[in-house]
């Protein structure tokens, strides 16, 4: 499968006999993402590498695609490994992905991911391989620590003097035990691992359900119990457990206590202070290796606070020194602050101070704020120590340094805005060459040559086919920010349907597709008009798509209880029961060919949902089964009057008129073919126009012509459309009336528009239909306009 930049490539290859016009766009695109992007020939040459390639290395052109000079910013240690993948991918002509480090400017090495992929002809030949690296040192990273957090967790349990046993939850069946288990039960680790306790005899159900009843349920985490051994003893013990999720599963980590041992202990121990000073010595070193932030306070005033070398380590102060900030240690010159929210925390405040006067703090959230600037962000707990009869006698806290972890997800964050930015960039550089390939049509459409009128509908039919993609994609990000909002009225759902079904009847047609409609007037829901039609419009080219040539669709609504119900049945291919519980998600979709049909992007049933739980509404999905067809259900709060839609007026051509201008417009765009189609289209309805591909030529034209109207892309050179229509009002003693034509259709742009003086905010690709409405609004009466 091609990735997406080999596909661009492909086309730049497809079009090289026409001098590849695509070259410059494909490059540029290359050029603005933040990987690195090359290509090699056929035979692995490397040709080209994108700009990120030359700010990260530091290399020069020709170091760079000279006598495999990009090898010199590969680390050593990678070389063969690159270069035997790179061997196997020629001779195999398969894509590959392989991890490798790359020095930096700095002279740092930091580890990439690098994906190869071939672009092949129409015969399957290949005849240019195409290739991105993506940073992951901070990923490596992250699993590097993760990876020894976890082995830090190993080493405890495995050397814990008490016999330990990491068990399922759900069934008590072993997953691990340590050696103090194996050599106080007798059981070796193979005939523990994978068996309960129940199997190996060690205690009956009904004496494990008995003791995990009050731990399942919260009440303790410690009881006594009576275990047996594999050579018949039995032992009476306390056993301690706690929860542990392992690989999304949870389970317990359980310790148990001898208590047949327990009077030897403490005889031994009242006895040896030589021992008691030992333990003393053992437990300091664990909290030493412990690698959180532990601190304990004996003294309800939290006075005196005591921590492990990471407590120390992590507020910078000298260890054998006392951590606390209250009573006398206040006058101390503390070089941090501790903020929480942005405020800063009182020394009395703090979670350990507040702890040890009686309150608890779990999974508290903190940041300490020194004075070089640098901040570490900590994440815990701090709880009570209590005498016997509960009073506070003070506390103990465990906290862990996640600056690291804030920062990968500030990281993660600034690359989300990325994505949302490169998406709106994509959707702008998609929108631009529809519109005067739409407006080409329109134009063959007026000249009314019968044999044309085919290829014309197909076009059509094509070009908004991949508007609605790249809609729905922003509609996506939108969504996945919480972007999307509502503009409600009253709305009747037959209106809503109506206007589905003319945008999707293209579709039914092409395939050949019965539909039936019956949804009776007057069920009146609240809602954004334009939302509710592409829900039902998602659903209608969802059901045509799905089913085979010649089927059947139904759509009815009706009103049950306090709700307006929207059916659409079909009687197409059917849903896998595996796949409904997640048919809602995003880029789910049900089986496909080798041929990629039905097509789509996998969102458009995410969005269906997302937009109806918008409106208070629910989605749900049934199917009796694969070749079964499939019934999808949209429930909306009901309105609480009914409305009376109106039909939407048609938006005809004007008549072709041989009277003289009917108007004088100025459009404005730098794409040559945009500005050829419009002042075409435009003359041939009538309009005296004066089109302009820079705005200084616009401003010429502007002071000698003076517009009623001008028609002005957003998206200028020198000056963008905002600034061109200002200067515009500034410059003529009658400014016209502005339009603003653009590839970006947010709210956010809409809101500049209007901001910046246009009466209205139009997206490419351009439907004419609407261009020559918003004409008529604005210049209604041909005859006193006329110069």
């Amino acid at each position: 499968m091609a990735t997406p930049l080999s596909r661009y490539f492909h086309r730049e290859a497809e079009v090289e006999s026409l001098g590849r016009p695509a070259e410059g766009v494909d490059r540029a695109l290359a050029n603005a993402l933040p990987h690195i992007i090359w290509t090699c020939d056929a035979t692995g040459r490397l040709e080209w590498v994108n700009d990120r390639w030359f700010e990260l290395t530091g290399l020069s052109e020709e170091a760079t695609l000279h006598n495999k000079g990009a090898l010199e910013a590969v680390h050593p240690d990678d070389v063969a490994e690159l270069g035997s993948r790179w061997a196997r991918v020629l001779q195999t002509s398969a894509p590959t992905e392989v991890e490798y480090r790359i020095r930096n400017r700095a002279g740092e090495y930091r580890w990439h991911v690098g994906k190869i992929a071939p672009v092949l002809d129409d015969a399957g030949s290949v005849v240019r391989w195409v290739a991105t690296a993506f940073d992951i040192q901070d990923r490596r990273a992250a699993e590097d620590a993760l990876r020894a957090s976890e082995r830090r967790f190993e080493s405890i349990f495995q050397l814990s003097p008490q016999p330990s046993a990491l068990t399922r939850a759900s069934d008590g069946t072993f997953l691990d035990v340590n050696d103090a288990f194996t050599k106080e039960m007798g059981y070796s680790r193979d005939e523990a691992i994978g068996k309960n306790g129940s199997t190996l005899g060690i205690w009956t159900v009904e004496e494990r359900a008995k003791f995990m009843e009050p731990v399942l349920r919260g009440e303790q985490r410690s009881a006594e119990a009576t275990f047996r051994t594999k050579d018949g003893r039995t032992i009476r013990g306390v056993l301690a457990m706690g929860r542990v999720e392992v690989g999304g599963e949870e389970c317990f980590v359980s310790v148990m206590t001898d208590l047949s041992n327990r009077q030897a202990a403490e005889d031994a121990l009242r006895h040896s202070e030589a021992q008691a000073r030992a333990r003393a010595d053992d437990l300091a070193a664990l909290m030493d290796a412990v690698p959180a932030a532990v601190w304990i306070s004996h003294d309800r005033d939290c006075r005196e606070l005591a921590g492990n070398r990471a407590g120390h380590e992590v507020l910078r102060i000298p260890l054998g020194e006392n951590l606390s900030r209250s009573g006398a240690a206040q006058t101390r010159d503390w070089h941090f602050r501790v903020v929480v929210d942005g405020v800063e925390i009182p020394a009395d405040q703090l979670p350990m101070q507040r702890a040890a006067r009686g309150e608890e703090f779990r999974n508290y959230e903190e940041e300490l704020r020194f004075d070089d600037g640098k901040v570490t962000h900590l994440f815990g707990s701090a709880v009570p120590l209590r005498d016997p009869d509960g009073t506070p006698r003070g506390a103990i806290g465990a906290f862990l340094d996640v600056t690291r972890l804030k920062e990968i997800e500030e990281a993660l964050r600034r690359a989300d805005h990325r994505k949302d930015e490169f998406l709106a960039l994509l959707s702008h550089e998609l929108r631009n060459p529809l519109t005067p390939i739409l407006t080409a049509a329109r134009l063959l459409e007026l000249r009314g040559d019968p044999e044309t009128r085919q290829e014309i509908e197909v076009i059509t039919r094509q070009v908004n086919h991949l508007v609605r993609l790249v809609d729905d994609l922003l509609d996506m990000s939108r969504v996945s920010r919480g972007a999307v909002t509502l503009t409600k009225t009253r709305l009747d759902l037959r209106d809503v349907v109506t206007r589905a079904v003319d945008a999707t009847m293209p579709l039914f047609s092409e395939h050949g597709h019965e539909l039936e409609i019956d949804v009776a007037p007057g069920l009146a829901v609240e809602g954004d008009e334009l939302r509710l039609t592409q829900v039902v419009d998602n659903l209608l080219s969802n059901a045509a798509r799905y089913t085979p040539p010649r089927g059947r669709v139904a759509v009815s609504g009706g009103r049950e209880d306090d709700c307006v119900v929207l059916r659409v049945e079909d009687t197409g291919v059917g849903i896998d029961p595996a796949l409904l519980p997640e048919l809602f998600d995003v880029f789910v979709q049900g089986v496909r060919g080798p041929d990629r049909a039905p097509g789509g992007l996998g969102i458009g049933l995410s969005l269906v949902r997302h937009l109806t739980e918008l409106h208070g509404g629910t989605v749900a999905a049934h199917s009796e089964g694969l070749g079964r067809g499939s019934e999808f259900t949209v429930r909306l709060p009901a309105a609480t009057a009914s409305v009376t839609g109106a039909a939407r007026a048609d938006v005809r051509w004007a008549a072709m008129r041989d009277t003289g201008p009917r108007a004088r417009v100025l459009l404005v765009d730098d794409h040559r073919d945009v500005v050829k189609g419009l002042t075409r289209l435009l003359a041939i309805t009538g309009y005296d126009v004066r089109a302009a591909l820079s705005p200084t030529e616009a401003l010429e034209i502007a002071v000698e012509f003076e517009p009623q109207v001008a028609i002005l892309d957003i998206g200028l050179p020198e000056m963008d459309g905002y600034k061109l229509a200002g200067e515009l009002r500034s410059r003529l003693s009658s400014p016209p009336v502005l339009v603003a034509l653009s590839g970006y259709s947010q709210a956010d742009d809409r809101r500049r528009s209007e901001a910046s003086g246009f009466a209205y905010h139009l997206v490419k690709p351009l439907d004419i239909d609407v261009l020559l409405e918003v004409l008529e609004k604005l210049i209604p009466d041909e005859r006193a306009l006329v110069s």
